[in-house]
């Protein structure tokens, strides 16, 4: 059955190769004495006799700035806008497109628009990135000439490729930037990665654009022998989305997972359709893995939405093995802002073990201005054990209140549940009421730069079955700031009380902290944090570090040092090379593995 099933997956695969029309697209021509992409920021810069050609348009300038995220950009310096041999000159040419949408700045006399009402030059606001910024990205390409569409895809000459800053093999023609993946069937390496459970893997995207089947599927392709990470020792992964069409409209949704390294498969088909009055929903899952048998699980549904105030709807669900569900559920929606929902499920299993129960469930809650209320109640009937639990549950919740300015806010949340479990031929009765109060505050400022941030937390449970306890949570935090170093004192107490008939127990846990932060964005970011124990001695010292360096590289480290035991807990130090924002590189020392490590993270 299972080679069935790949066979079956193999020929759905090979449908994917069907040819669609490409749509037209228009292009920004652009020439030069010097273009500079960066791949990292994802923007271009340009000096030197530039031209931008467009349809019947030729504008020339000194500079250009384009951010290619935005299709957005300005050439600056004596600029031409020549068109059927005229010639108009100005200081400045914001543009955004294709198509071309464009206005200009004359300093010596008013600005001048192409843009339609309401849409003047305060919209175009171009970032500019120095050309020295531009070359400390991992990847970058210096170039004459280029072209690109809205599809923002970059084809440029005479080009050379930096990596980490070092040219590469020159090219007469390239692709410097693929752009957006066009509405076509196609296949296309898509990225290369590391990881320690799979090794090197490599990963290529299916595009299937076709008139009667659209979706995106995954192939990755993984290398693990290389690297001695057990057995397969290569394979594939396989994920894929796809929607069966009839006349361009969707009518199946189809997706796929295999793994060959536990030689497993999933493939969930479901059809839904919604009306003014009603939706339903039909869907298969077959599922299977190597040495067992296959899984198959049908469900449906079906919604009527034809009145005004009640919703049903109706759900089912079975597989091979006599294993079925069916429920229905009746919401009822008296006004916005109070709800009430009936439901009622059977559950029945005849396959591995045997199991039949019914479970009623009715719901209503009501949403104030300051204040919601919500509360249900659920029996489930056991007809194999013929037994019967009860659940029963209220809740009032007040939202967050706030005084003095918002400075100062409380919320307040109160419970009650009961329940009747049955145990043997008796019946355990469990209430349990109580609450949960929160107060917190945005700060005091005091003389000298100082402020203090106080919180409280007190949480109270009633419980016929266990004791009764209150928890209190108070802290206190002591700030203050010299520039880029920030210090704080943070005192906290935890207080646990117990009540059994007369007679309360409890405890009291403390803490204080002391933290040191030293952060210059783009720059550092280093910590350090003396912890204490519940005598209030210092008990441990935390370290933590990070050094920014161009080319987006950073030297990362931490430290616990254990003080009572006068040894060193765990310590690391590594560098990190970030990737075009896909994947980085770790390399350095862990005192926890006691070796020096290297490793491949994915973003």
């Amino acid at each position: 059955m299972l080679k069935f099933v790949w066979v079956k997956l193999t020929f759905l695969l090979l449908i994917f190769l069907l040819p669609l029309t490409l749509s037209a697209d228009k292009y920004f021509n652009f020439s030069g004495d010097y273009f500079i992409y960066s791949d990292d920021d994802n923007y271009l810069y340009g000096s030197g006799n530039i031209s931008l050609k467009y349809e019947n348009k030729l504008i020339k300038g000194q500079t250009l700035y384009f951010d290619i995220k935005k299709m957005e950009g300005v050439l600056l310096g004596n600029i031409e806008i020549i068109k059927d041999n005229k010639t108009e000159k100005y200081d400045s040419f914001f543009f955004k497109g294709p198509p071309l949408e464009y206005y200009t700045e004359l300093y010596k006399d008013k600005i001048t628009s192409s843009f339609k009402a309401g849409k003047k030059s305060k919209e175009l606001i171009i970032k500019k990135i120095k050309l020295e910024d531009l070359k400390k990205g991992a990847l970058y390409y210096e170039f004459k000439e280029f072209r690109i569409g809205n599809k923002r895809k970059i084809k440029a000459k005479k080009v050379i490729p930096y990596i980490m800053g070092f040219p590469s093999l020159p090219f007469k023609k390239f692709t410097i930037k693929r752009g957006n993946i066009p509405e076509k069937t196609m296949i296309y390496p898509e990225s290369l990665n590391y990881s320690g459970i799979y090794g090197l893997t490599m990963s290529v995207l299916l595009r299937a654009r076709g008139s009667f089947l659209k979706g995106d599927n995954t192939f990755k392709f993984f290398e693990k022998g290389l690297f001695n990470l057990g057995e397969p020792k290569r394979g594939v992964l396989f994920s894929g989305k796809n929607e069966l069409l009839i006349n361009k409209k969707k009518t199946l949704d189809l997706s796929l997972l295999a793994n060959s390294d536990d030689m497993t498969f999933n493939m969930v088909f479901e059809h839904r359709k919604s009306h003014k009055s009603y939706k339903y929903f039909i869907s298969q899952t077959i599922s299977g893995r190597k040495d067992k048998e296959v899984f198959y699980d049908f469900k449906t549904g079906f919604t009527l939405s034809m009145f005004r105030l009640i919703v049903p709807s109706i759900n089912f669900s079975h597989n091979l093995k006599k294993s079925y569900s069916y429920g229905i559920s009746t919401p009822l929606n008296l006004f916005k802002k109070l709800s009430i929902n009936l439901g009622l499920n059977r559950k029945t299993f005849k396959d591995t073990f045997i199991s039949d129960t019914m479970d009623f469930s009715s719901s209503i809650a009501f949403t104030g201005n300051f204040y919601n209320i919500s509360s249900s109640y659920n029996i489930s009937k056991n007809f194999i054990e013929a037994s019967l639990k009860k659940n029963f549950s209220f809740n009032f919740n007040f939202n967050t209140l706030s005084f003095l300015n918002k400075n100062i806010g409380f919320d307040l949340s109160t419970f009650y549940m009961f329940s009747e479990i049955p145990i043997g031929e008796q019946v355990t009765e469990k209430i349990s009421p109580g609450f949960t109060l929160n107060v917190r505050s945005s700060g005091i400022s005091l003389p000298l730069g100082f402020s203090v941030l106080p919180i409280l937390s007190i949480n109270q449970i009633w419980d016929n079955q266990i004791e009764n306890y209150t928890d209190f949570n108070t802290a206190i935090s002591l700030q203050k700031g010299f520039g880029n170093l920030k210090m704080s004192v943070d005192y906290g107490i935890i207080s646990h009380y117990e009540t059994d008939s007369f007679w309360v127990e409890g405890y009291n846990t403390k803490n204080l902290k002391f933290n040191i932060n030293l952060i210059k964005a783009s720059k550092y970011d280093i910590g350090l944090k003396f912890l204490t124990g519940n005598d209030l001695l210092l008990e441990s010292v935390l370290f933590t570090g990070k050094v920014f360096f161009p080319k987006k590289i950073t030297l990362s480290s931490f430290l616990i040092y254990y003080y009572k035991e006068k040894r060193l807990q765990t310590m690391e130090v590594f560098i990190e090379k970030n990737f075009r924002n896909v994947f980085k590189i770790q390399g350095g020392y862990s005192l926890a593995l006691k070796k020096f490590f290297i490793k491949v993270l994915t973003l």
